[in-house]
Formats: C-alpha cells, structure tokens, sequence
C-alpha cells in the first residue's frame, strides 16, 4: 500500500492526539492543532452524511406520514429536501466549554447546533426561545444558515473517558446536531400549517403534567434524585414550552436510535430510579419516569413514542 506524505502527516498527527493526556487549551496553537486534526479525522463530514442518508431513506418517510403539518407527498418531499438543504449548509466551528455562558444549561454537551450566528465570541448567547432554540417562520429559516458549534476540549473528554476514537465521538455528535435541524424546521412548518409545535399534543400527552407527580413517585427514593428528576422535567423537558419539546423528542429519539426504546419503557413502568440507573446510566433514567405510566401502559406509550421519533430502527443509525 502506497501512503502519499500528506496523509503520512495526517495519520501522525492523529496518533499523537490520541495519545495526548492534555491539552493547554488557552494556548491557541495547541487549539487550533487540535481542531485542524478532528476535523481531518472524517467524523464531522461521516456525521453529516449520515443525517443526509437517514432523511432521504424510507424509514424517514414512515416517520413524516405521521406529520399533521404535511399533507401529500409532494409535500413531504419539498420538505426532505430543505431539510437536505439545511445541512448542507451547515457551518462548522470550534469553542470551548468554558466560553459558553448557558454551559451549564447544557452539562455533558460535546457539541450544539443553532440557527443564530454567534461567530467566535459567544460570550452574549443564551439558551431558550429567543436564543439556541430561537423561534422562526419557516420561510425566514430557509434563508438562515445552521451553526454547528464543536466543543473541544469536551469532544476530547468524551474520546478519553468512553475509549472511542475521536472520528466516533465527532460522528455521534455531529449527527446528533445535525438532526436537530430536522427538528426546527419540523416545528416551523407545523405552526405554519397548524399554528402548533410539530408532535406538541403527542408529546404533552406522554409527560407527566405536573413536577408533584414526580416528587410524589414512590420509585423515587432518594431525596437529591427527586429534586434532581424534578428540575430536568421543569428546566428541560417541560412538554408546555417549545424548547422542552423539541429536547423531548431528542431523547425520545436517542433511545430509539440506541435501540433501548422499548425495554426502557417496560423497564421504567416497575423499576426503581435506582435499579433504572445502573441499567440504563443517569441521563436515560430521569427522563424514564418523567413519563405518564398513570394514564398510559408502557405499550400505548411505546406507540406514540414511536410516531414521534426520528428513527425507526437501531441499524439506520449505526457507528462503524
């Protein structure tokens, strides 16, 4: 096999950034190294491609036909191809965690996607309706370009802590985000067409109405977890607000491309807090019994789970 010098350098500098235990990341040539070589490892450009190959695939069309906001399949196609459109257009840039002043908001994130273009100091962003989830007509989004922004230091975390390669993290995240781009326009055809969030009324139905419900689950024993659980529901998954649905069916999401979906459910209408963590890790539990077992059984939540999800099977959405 023939290796030409530049992809020698390449694979070189790939191997020491792997072997790197830490980085100076106020030092902006350490930075920029650091960058220039995510980006050569093809995960973004993987990412991206994949989100493309899922919205034009016949699972993505199941997934629409469930659409109120779209009515024929011209339609459905018109809106596909926007969708494409949109991530073709994505914008890539690098940040750090701690320039983001709603970091917090978003603890654990390796990467967020917006259509407000905060060029390199995002020192004044914010997060919420009027910020990373801004609300839009459809037609004015159409004209916006979508900001991918890349977390350095928490994208090399996530390589050293998981053991996956820095080309499998980028590709999770970027996919990921890349998504939520469907999801926006989603939401602005909807309440174009509707005058609703697209899945709104799905979606409130599924989610415990209230945060009493939550500090009153006997399944929930422990104090901290209950005040934890309950803060996740108000601050990011509360079904009455637009960035709490579109968070929502991300997560619904996640579990479906995971493959976890309806176990979890099944799981989450006996099981403890507890007994859900260690199966299922911290994240996927508290968003486990925000769900209404109440007035659903876990099959009929499983259902519109499903009508609501952007994927329809694990193998779509698969990392090599």
């Amino acid at each position: 096999m023939i290796i030409n010098e530049r992809k020698l350098r390449r694979v070189v500098r790939q191997a020491l950034l792997e072997q790197n235990s830490q980085f100076d990341w106020e030092n902006k040539n350490e930075r920029t190294a650091f960058n220039e070589s995510f980006y050569d490892t093809g995960g973004i450009q993987a990412g991206l491609q994949k989100a493309k190959d899922y919205i034009l695939s016949s699972k993505y069309d199941k997934v629409l036909k469930n659409a109120k906001f779209l009515k024929s399949d011209s339609e459905r196609e018109t809106f596909k191809n926007n969708v494409i459109k949109k991530m073709n257009d994505v914008k890539i840039n690098f940040t750090l965690r701690e320039l983001i002043p709603f970091y917090k908001d978003i603890e654990g994130a390796t990467a967020f996607m917006t259509f407000q273009d905060l060029g390199d100091d995002i020192s004044l962003a914010k997060i919420g309706k009027d910020g990373l989830y801004n609300v839009l007509e459809y037609d004015e989004r159409m004209t916006q370009t979508p900001m991918l922004y890349l977390i350095s230091d928490a994208l090399y975390d996530d390589s050293q802590e998981s053991g996956n390669s820095l080309k499998k993290v980028g590709e999770r995240s970027t996919f990921h985000e890349a998504m939520h781009i469907e999801g926006f326009l989603a939401n602005d055809m909807s309440r174009k067409v509707t005058g609703k969030t697209a899945f709104k009324s799905e979606i409130q139905d599924i989610i415990v109405s209230t945060v009493g419900e939550i500090l009153n689950n006997p399944r929930i024993e422990d104090r901290d977890d209950k005040r934890q659980v309950a803060l996740n529901r108000k601050e990011y998954y509360d079904p009455q607000t637009y960035e709490g649905i579109i968070e929502i069916r991300e997560k619904i999401a996640e579990l479906k491309k995971d493959g976890k979906l309806t176990q979890a459910v099944t799981d989450a209408n006996t099981m403890s807090l507890k007994e859900l963590k260690e199966k299922y890790g911290e994240r996927y539990a508290y968003f486990l019994l925000m769900l209404d077992f109440k007035n659903h059984t876990p099959e009929s939540l499983i259902k519109t789970m499903d009508k609501v999800a952007k994927f329809e099977q694990k193998s779509d959405t698969s990392f090599a």
